[in-house]
């Protein structure tokens, strides 16, 4: 049976530009630079005071007549320690100090000699959420100081960038009192401090799994399929599939972007931008960067590394072209 005309389309695009000689292919558009794209980061990111959190379990101890200690006591949802003998007593965001004055003013109706020490046992309410593409999702214990590039790390997160199933770290997000705050986790992981933010307690981190690809075909080092991430550029992705080889042309790397048979074929020029003439070029989701021979040998020799990018239909409708046409 005949393929039908979208995959026709599709084929003959695709090969075709592959074999168009270079002279006739567009140069691609350069994009946005990565420092262009993005969150603006935070300007004021101050350290605070240790206060109570719920989920925090503490010991109470009482100077009084006589002496009583009590330990496990736990700060519940509301905010509120309950003391026995005291009553429940409003905590929650308050310092130790802050807590120990509080009890002791419920604690003068009954002893107004009595004193109070207040010592946090388990800061199990001092922890914030990770979920998605890491390791161990889940709640994360943050001590005071503890910023957001270490939670990920304790969480089991990766900065891997070639990784295929990895994170993908320009889309995450740092959730605090329900607002999304303007800070990039991939910047946060070079030590960028206006990105690398404290970690707050209830703080949500959610890690999208990246899904977009980059196929990256002909002569290389390692052909290979690796995550696309914002800001990365075709020389990079060339040299995370081992560099051009020696039969490559340099002078004539193909770009394919864009669906089915709407796809373009743009030609880079990567010795012009290793010498400055050129810009580097900012990858798309889904972009085929396929380097060439110096010539192209013939069509069975392309489809041979672009056939599974293409897919098996599409081969075969290419090759039932090309041999009906001989």
């Amino acid at each position: 049976m005949a393929p039908n005309w979208t995959r026709r389309r599709l084929a003959l695009t695709v090969v075709g530009a592959m074999l168009t000689g270079c002279a006739g292919l567009p140069l691609p558009p350069v994009g946005q630079t990565a420092a262009a794209i993005g969150a603006s980061g935070v300007d004021h990111d101050p350290l605070t005071a240790f206060t109570l959190q719920p989920g925090d379990i503490l010991a109470v101890d009482l100077a009084t007549v006589p002496a009583k200690a009590h330990v496990g006591l736990v700060v519940d949802g509301r905010g509120a320690l309950h003391v026995p003998g005291v009553g429940d007593i409003e905590v929650g965001r308050r310092t130790t100090a802050q807590a120990e004055r509080a009890i002791e003013e419920q604690l003068a109706r009954s002893d107004s000699l009595g004193t109070v020490a207040v010592r946090v046992t388990h800061a199990r309410g001092h922890r914030m959420t990770v979920l998605g593409a890491v390791a161990e999702p889940g709640s994360v214990e943050i001590a005071p100081g503890t910023r957001i590039a270490s939670v990920y790390a304790a969480a089991g997160g990766s900065s891997d960038p070639t990784a295929v199933d990895g994170a993908d770290l320009g889309a995450a997000r740092l959730v605090r009192n329900g607002e999304a705050l303007p800070v990039d986790l991939e910047r946060a992981l070079t030590g960028d401090p206006r990105h690398n933010v404290l970690a707050h307690p209830r703080d949500l981190l959610v890690v999208p799994r990246g899904s977009a690809r980059i196929s990256i075909l002909g002569q290389v080092g390692a052909p290979s399929v690796v995550r696309h991430r914002r800001g990365l550029r075709l020389t990079e992705a060339l040299a995370s599939a081992g560099g051009v080889t020696q039969q490559g042309d340099k002078s004539d790397v193909r770009l394919i972007r864009g669906p089915g048979d709407e796809a373009v074929v743009y030609r880079a020029d990567v010795t012009a931008i290793a010498d400055g003439r050129r810009a580097d070029v900012a990858l798309q989701p889904g972009d085929v960067l396929f380097v060439t021979d110096d010539p192209l040998e013939d069509t069975t020799e392309i489809l041979a590394v672009v056939g599974p990018v293409i897919g098996l239909a599409l081969t075969a409708a290419v090759l039932s072209l090309t041999l009906s046409s001989d």
